[in-house]
Formats: structure tokens, sequence, C-alpha cells
């Protein structure tokens, strides 16, 4: 055999291994010198391979990583120093959570659910996951509006965030429609609804409530918001009090 196709069979053998321990795999020496058919001595020198790849990295300024030995578990597992990720129980708890918050149609939280399983847990332990809470998302109750408006939260928090106007068509809750300019300020999640809380601009409208002067923002239920547009004009910024996200 070549030095070159030598050297390419180790590359992917020691690729493989570091995908496997990034997926939370504990990686047995002997076991693995005989699924690969390879020696231990060979495995060892890809891990050290790996150990070396990882501290340059840390070195560099990456996401200090190594991997370590665990006499009860009898193999070499991958530990992050600075750990970014969730663990496997804090995103079942994420999922728990957004079912039971039924903030969402079940065909907008299905693909969100999925998502957040695939990008943070092990491979080895999706399949417990979706087991501990399919049953629940068999059973999830849709919010009674039956909207989709995922896309519309980033687009309102990017007026938030740039300072712009938003015209805006609201259902009230009589059935009635209104147009109003608002300067938007944040964005909340309380009892199953998403609200934009905005100060109207328009000084005729504000005149028809009751206190035409108050402070504080009004709030909209963003699933009644029937259409808006983000117009290019901006408003001077609120302050840090009046802006929520």
């Amino acid at each position: 055999m070549s030095d070159s196709l030598i050297s390419e069979n180790k590359y992917s053998r020691v690729l493989q291994l570091y995908l496997r321990l990034s997926e939370g795999e504990v990686i047995n020496k002997a076991e693995e010198a005989k699924r690969s058919g390879k020696s231990t001595k060979s495995i060892q020198n890809d891990i050290e391979d790996l150990r070396a790849f990882l501290a340059e990295r840390a070195a560099m300024g990456g996401n200090e990583k190594e991997i370590v030995y665990d006499k009860k578990l009898k193999g070499y597992y991958l530990k992050g120093k600075d750990e970014t990720t969730l663990t496997n129980s804090e995103i079942l708890a994420v999922c728990k959570i957004l079912l039971e918050s039924r903030a969402f149609c079940k065909s907008d939280i299905s693909p969100i659910i999925e998502k957040l399983i695939y990008n943070c847990v092990p491979h080895s332990k999706q399949q417990m996951v979706k087991m501990l809470i399919a049953n629940e998302l068999f059973h999830y109750v849709e919010p009674h509006h039956g909207k989709h408006f995922i896309e519309s939260l980033w687009d309102i928090g990017e007026a938030i965030y740039k300072y712009r106007y938003m015209d805006i068509s609201y259902e009230r809750l009589d059935g009635k429609s209104v147009n109003r300019r608002v300067k938007p300020v944040g964005i909340m999640f309380s009892e199953f609804y998403f609200y934009l809380t905005a100060f109207i601009d328009d000084t005729q409208t504000r005149n028809e409530f009751r206190n035409p002067d108050d402070i504080f923002p009004t709030i909209y239920r963003i699933d009644r918001i029937k259409s808006f547009e983000i117009a290019k004009e901006t408003f001077r910024g609120a302050s840090q009090k009046q802006r929520r996200f």
C-alpha cells in the first residue's frame, strides 16, 4: 500500500473518530481497534493526534475541548471546558417548555423541536429524547387563532432594533380592524400569546383614548396583526426601560 493511501486512510479514520466523539459517543480503545481492524496502539495514536489538534485550536482562541478517559465508562469522550451547547437534560427541558407554551401551530413547532434535537443531542441519544416527548407532541393543542407568524417575529424584532416605524392593520376584540402607525419598542410573551408593545405615533388617534398622555406603550397581540409594513423612516431611540424583547 502506498504512503499516500495509508495517509488518506488515517485521516479518514481520525475524522470519523472525531465526529463520533463530537456526537457524544464514548470510544473504547479495544472495541475500536476490533471494529476498525487496527491495533490498540494505532487507536491510541489517533486519539493523541486529536488531542494535539484540539490543544492547538484552543491556543488559537477556539473553544477549549479535550479528550479525556473515564474509568467507569471504560472509554474516551470529548469534554468541553467552556460548554456552549445544551446537555441532554437541558434540551429535553426546552422541548417540554415549548410544547407547554402552546405558542405556535403544530406545523411550526414540530420542525423547531426536530432541529433542536438534531443539532443539540448526540446521535446516540436522539431517539430517546424523541420518545420522551412523542406523546406530548402527538396530543399537542394548537392555539385557537391558528396563525403562522414566526417569520413576522424576526421582522418586528428588526424594526425594534433599527427604530423604524411600523404601519399595522390590527383586528380588535370586537372584530373591527384599525390602522395604526406605531413606534415598536418590544416583544413579550405571556399566557400562550406573543405581544408587540409600541407607542402610537398619530396624535389624533391617541386623543381617542381615555388617557391620551399615557406614558406607557400600547400592547397588541401579534396574532391579531393582520398585516404590517416597516417604514423607512426612523424614530428617536427609546430608552432601555422602554425597549423590551
